[in-house]
């Protein structure tokens, strides 16, 4: 299902609840909504942001496009997104990087409860 995909800074946050609120009726049991959904996150290139030339605070015009596509699907992904639409393969390395990051948490931490640890943390190490 392609549910919607906007740009970031362009009503992100709009497809951000689309996707999240259609994963959360999936798990209740809606079977309509039991399907993989799918991001056209390459979609932020249609952000003036991300590729036309502005002012030096902008950053690097090279990098600022795969940075907006990246944060586009990133987002999305966060939000329980199956599929991604990519083209540019910085942003589609930067999204792998985080996804391998995110599936590589020790699966025994959670179960035995250390993952909230940080919850009941202090700095420095004080508890």
């Amino acid at each position: 299902m392609d549910l919607t995909t906007v740009a970031l800074g362009y009503g992100l946050e709009y497809s951000f609840s689309i996707h999240e609120r259609a994963r959360h009726a999936a798990l209740l049991g809606d079977a309509e909504l039991q399907h993989p959904t799918i991001s056209g996150s390459t979609n932020a290139w249609a952000a003036r942001e991300a590729w036309m030339p502005m002012p030096p605070t902008y950053g690097n015009p090279e990098l600022r496009g795969p940075l907006w596509e990246a944060e586009t699907a990133l987002s999305l992904l966060l939000a329980g997104v199956d599929i991604f639409m990519m083209s540019h393969p910085a942003a589609i390395g930067a999204v792998r990087r985080a996804v391998d990051a995110l599936c590589s948490w020790p699966l025994e931490e959670v179960a035995e409860g250390r993952a909230n640890d940080w919850v009941t943390a202090r700095l420095g190490g004080e508890t």
